[in-house]
């Protein structure tokens, strides 16, 4: 990618297209802000703009998908609304402004897309389910391509990624592209691996209906996401219920997924013998592990004569209580996906890269899973617990800070550290 250079002309192929990579880019980054409807863009209408871009960036053409990218890029970065999509001066030098500060000029990013159509074996489309994209590599862990995406109406999806994504060599042509569907956290279809994908790859995958548990005619759904501030807020549980004067009548629950989504069903013939024609739905949120109250729907917040779907997203202000120990929490789940593999067993070199592996599909920062391997490894050399190890480690205790007295200063903890040094530390 290189530098926006004013004014870019619509007749002015390359320029056309070096704006277009810029704005995916820039979409692939998040910098756009989305809002709740009518306040635009929506996140429904920025998955539109990026789908439609897609298509312009194949014809080469300045249409009205990358115009409005730029009209509410300008909009967005304060420009004011008189340039109208048009790329002068000042517009190009404020996207070289933002582009420059995500590192798009720092070396050649190449910018690749896959998409295509999630459907039943009868051509009927499924909305909403997520879509991820990997590269696949038998002999590494995947590395997950782009952002995951959601289905629109028709059952699209287009994931947008770059070469940092997948290029572990540069003998390395494409990516291997492998495309997994998901209703909630429940893998529903996967499909086959291209390999050395080009920069464009339309992959379309055929669900069979049985395996996805719609809304039959007479459900409601209740769906939206939870956050704590502004982040999404995983495996909380959220309830729904009918409120009656002095009554909260339970209706549903489930846990949020990592993007802070939930989905909730309730039917008619739940409420309570009073004639109602629908429910009035209000919230309740509780930490998973002590069913502790994190939030709840006040009278004004409630949803009276709920509609048939009703999405209601909530936003939590307090801290959450720690009812976990994080070394507990990070043993059971290592020890679930590691499978046969002891923990302290695990590596993190060209053959295997169990951390990195572990530390993207936890969430967790690599160097906690450093230190739980090395604690175990230790646990095994000196029969003491490996959360005791674990605490040292996470606070520092065996760090030594002070150089004039110790040249030889250890800067972290890492996998490949000295398993009996660090006992002598500890002593």
């Amino acid at each position: 990618m290189k530098p926006i250079i004013a004014p870019v002309k619509a007749d002015d192929k390359e320029a056309v297209t070096n704006l277009q990579a810029a704005l995916l880019f820039l979409l692939t980054k998040s910098v756009y802000k989305t809002y709740d409807a009518p306040n635009s863009p929506t996140e429904g209408e920025l998955k539109e703009l990026k789908a439609k871009l897609l298509e312009e960036i194949q014809s080469g053409f300045y249409g009205d998908a990358t115009k409005r990218l730029v009209f509410i890029f300008q909009i967005q970065q304060s420009l004011g609304d008189n340039f109208n999509g048009v790329v002068e001066e000042e517009t190009a030098a404020k996207l070289n402004e933002v582009l420059k500060g995500l590192g798009a000029f720092d070396e050649t990013i190449e910018l690749y897309a896959v998409s295509g159509r999630i459907t039943s074996v009868q051509g009927k489309p499924f909305e909403g389910l997520t879509v991820r994209a990997f590269d696949f590599d038998p002999s590494t862990p995947e590395d997950q391509l782009g952002k995951p995406v959601t289905t629109d109406a028709n059952g699209n999806y287009s994931i947008s990624f770059t070469e940092k994504d997948f290029k572990g060599s540069a003998a390395e042509k494409g990516p291997d592209v492998l495309v997994r569907v998901y209703l909630g956290d429940r893998l529903v279809g996967e499909s086959t691996v291209r390999h050395n994908s080009k920069k464009e790859t339309s992959i379309d995958l055929q669900i069979r209906e049985e395996v996805l548990p719609w809304p039959d005619e007479n459900a409601y759904l209740v769906s939206g996401k939870v956050f704590q501030n502004d982040k999404p807020l995983a495996n909380v549980k959220v309830a729904i219920y009918d409120v009656d004067m002095r009554e909260w009548q339970h209706l549903a629950d489930t846990l949020t997924n990592r993007e802070g989504k939930y989905e909730l069903q309730w039917t008619h013939e739940q409420l309570s013998g009073r004639g109602k024609k629908s429910a009035d739905i209000a919230i309740k949120v509780f930490t998973k592990e002590k069913n502790t109250e994190l939030y709840k729907s006040s009278l004004d917040e409630v949803r009276f004569n709920a509609l048939p779907r009703e999405e209601i997203n909530i936003t939590i202000r307090q801290a959450l209580p720690k009812e976990v120990v994080e070394f507990d929490f990070l043993a059971k789940e290592v020890s679930f996906l590691a499978k046969k593999i002891a923990i302290a067993d695990l590596q993190e070199n060209k053959a295997h890269r169990d951390v990195t592996f572990l530390s993207k599909e936890l969430e967790v920062p690599a160097d906690k899973m450093e230190h739980l391997v090395v604690a175990h490894r230790l646990q095994n050399s000196s029969k003491v617990d490996a959360a005791f190890f674990y605490a040292l480690f996470r606070k520092n205790t065996l760090l030594h800070n002070d150089f004039a007295k110790n040249l030889n200063a250890r800067l972290s903890i890492g996998i490949g550290v000295d398993d009996q040094t660090l006992l002598y530390d500890a002593a």
